[in-house]
């Protein structure tokens, strides 16, 4: 069975998100894209994930794909405007779930809203609070200026190819970041990146929380491999090494990511 996603318009602002499933089917996954991505990213997990009888809700984040919100990009806002869009659909608990960029929005969403997650799934992010050097931080607030400076082909094809390991996932990205434009990547990575560098520790995500964490075997992405590492010590969990994927493991390798939501959300012991 294939399950379309609906679209629906939360607000004046323009901020789209999408529906899989049947609403009130009694589980609920909200799925949160990266930096520069938007909802197709996580759909074919979606589809997945209605097959098996959960009912999901993922959105284009302000400065992503549909939704195309002025006056700058904060976790905290991005937090209360999934809890009203959850709110709307009538959710009162889910498993949330972040790609890279979007963890820091399910942290920020956990630590704000923490009766609405039930679990957490992170996949190739990093934790708030991990620390950035100083030549890390200035590299994430000048990324537009460096970036507006290469032809946009290639930088089209060189984010693909650096991101994804499979032919579906780089042709799925490419496509998001063709649909983006050049100045709507260059908006979203100035604004999200400075809300990366100015984010307070007191947003990450709460430890009664359970959180399954997950990194591309492939993902040379800046510091999201450390990262990822430190944060699985941390909490003293298992950081699940996904085989075949690079950064955008939600695309390369979707049946992988299918099962730790799953996981994230008791319905498996292991995978």
């Amino acid at each position: 069975m294939s399950h379309e996603g609906v679209r629906h318009d939360y607000d004046s602002d323009g901020i789209a998100y999408w529906t899989y499933g049947r609403r009130g089917s009694g589980r609920c996954a909200l799925l949160c894209h990266g930096l520069t991505s938007s909802h197709l990213s996580w759909e074919p997990v979606a589809r997945r994930l209605a097959d098996k009888g959960w009912f999901c809700v993922s959105w284009d984040s302000p400065l992503h794909g549909a939704s195309r919100r002025d006056g700058g990009y904060s976790f905290a806002t991005c937090a209360d405007d999934l809890s009203a869009i959850l709110g709307i659909e009538g959710v009162t608990s889910c498993v949330a779930c972040g790609h890279s960029l979007g963890c820091y929005v399910i942290q920020a969403l956990g630590a704000l809203r923490p009766g609405l997650v039930s679990g957490a799934l992170m996949l190739d992010g990093t934790p708030f609070g991990y620390h950035l050097t100083p030549v890390e931080r200035w590299s994430l607030l000048h990324y537009d200026s460096i970036a507006k400076l290469l032809p946009w082909g290639y930088y089209v094809r060189s984010a693909a190819s650096g991101s994804c390991e499979t032919a579906e996932a780089a042709e799925s990205f490419t496509a998001e970041l063709e649909g983006l434009g050049r100045r709507g990547m260059l908006a979203a990575s100035h604004d999200c990146y400075a809300a990366v560098v100015d984010a307070p520790a007191t947003l990450a995500l709460p430890r009664s929380i359970p959180a399954v964490l997950g990194i591309g075997k492939h993902d040379k992405l800046g510091v999201v491999a450390p990262a990822m590492a430190a944060w699985a010590a941390d909490l003293g969990v298992e950081l699940h090494v996904i085989k075949g994927a690079g950064h955008n493991t939600v695309t390369d390798a979707p049946d992988e990511v299918t099962g730790l939501v799953e996981l994230a959300g008791g319905c498996r012991d292991s995978i």
